[in-house]
């Protein structure tokens, strides 16, 4: 059986501006509507821990053949997009009934950076860590042979 945990932390943040216009020309008689609305997304997934223990013969281990492994993913995505469109009207009239002419553009424009960190734990001599199916130990610096740990992200 395998048992497992999950621990996430992520923020996320959607910003995003409505801008619009209606303009008239010559009394009426030309149209002009038109709209633009950028959006920013933010997506910071700065920590996600997954712990999985295959109890083989009563003893927690780390087994990833079998699906019980110990993985860190670090996920950012940054996306800014524009959204825009423009209307135009040409009103006439033919034999005196009113009439419209009406056309118009739409664009939409993307750009997205994101970053994945995918790390994965697998320990030889599991049962001389003193592991015992703790996930809270498997990440401890003293289980690296560390005094500190510095990551840092370009």
């Amino acid at each position: 059986m395998i048992v497992r945990d999950n621990l996430e932390y992520y923020q996320r943040a959607i910003t995003n501006i409505g801008l619009t216009g209606n303009h008239a020309f010559a009394k009426g008689k030309y149209e002009l509507d038109w709209k633009l609305s950028p959006s920013l997304v933010n997506v910071d997934e700065p920590d996600i821990k997954t712990t999985g223990f295959d109890n083989f013969d009563g003893q927690p281990l780390i087994r990833p053949a079998v699906g019980a492994e110990v993985s860190r993913i670090y996920r950012y995505l940054d996306e800014i997009s524009y959204n825009g469109r423009v209307d135009f009207v040409y009103n006439f009239k033919v034999k005196g009934l009113d009439s419209k002419l009406k056309t118009g553009l739409y664009a939409t424009f993307k750009e997205r950076d994101f970053e994945i960190y995918n790390y994965l734990f697998q320990p030889r001599n599991q049962t001389t860590l003193g592991i015992n199916g703790d996930p809270d130990k498997i990440f401890l610096i003293k289980m690296f042979g560390l005094k500190k740990i510095q990551m840092e992200f370009i």
